[in-house]
């Protein structure tokens, strides 16, 4: 029943985001369009300039990368495990729910911090239902030497570096 849940809320997740896509009637709309590309492999994603991007995962999980005026720009989310992970979990971290490993790149190059205001969401499309009532979500994000909790309670996220985000139960 779980597993058929999951999928439900998947399949609704993916074409949500298919209807998203702005049609050629909005190009006078001050919101720039949108584009929904499906992540399948580890490989990069070309962006377009002053494009809002919506990396989806065949889970329903997501990074919005938002429209950027900067040339020869990629992006790429690869699933985590809690073996690939860049370090343990804190101690207070009673378990690992999903984790992405998000990267932006210009040329050749990840940018570790976007420009100001230039946030990308970071999205888990997880049921609340299905997850442990016992305890709190919270996302986490590698800052290079620590985890720092940058959310709770939620299951979506904002933040403007390229690196590891984990949802965990706490």
């Amino acid at each position: 029943m779980k597993t058929r849940v999951l999928m439900l809320v998947s399949i609704v997740t993916i074409l949500a985001m298919s209807l998203a896509v702005v049609s050629p009637a909005f190009a006078d709309s001050p919101n720039p369009p949108r584009r929904t590309i499906p992540v399948t492999g580890n490989g990069l994603v070309r962006l377009a300039s002053d494009t809002i991007h919506i990396l989806a995962m065949k889970d329903g999980d997501q990074i919005v990368v938002p429209a950027l005026s900067l040339k020869d720009l990629k992006a790429s989310v690869v699933s985590e495990t809690k073996k690939t992970l860049p370090a343990p979990l804190p101690e207070d971290v009673a378990g690992l729910v999903d984790a992405l490993s998000v990267s932006i790149v210009q040329g050749n190059k990840v940018i570790d911090q976007l420009p100001k205001g230039a946030d990308i969401t970071i999205s888990f499309a997880k049921d609340a239902v299905l997850l442990d009532n016992d305890y709190a979500v919270a996302i986490l994000y590698w800052n290079g030497t620590k985890w720092d909790e940058i959310e709770t309670h939620c299951l979506e996220a904002k933040g403007n570096m390229s690196g590891v985000y984990a949802l965990v139960l706490k």
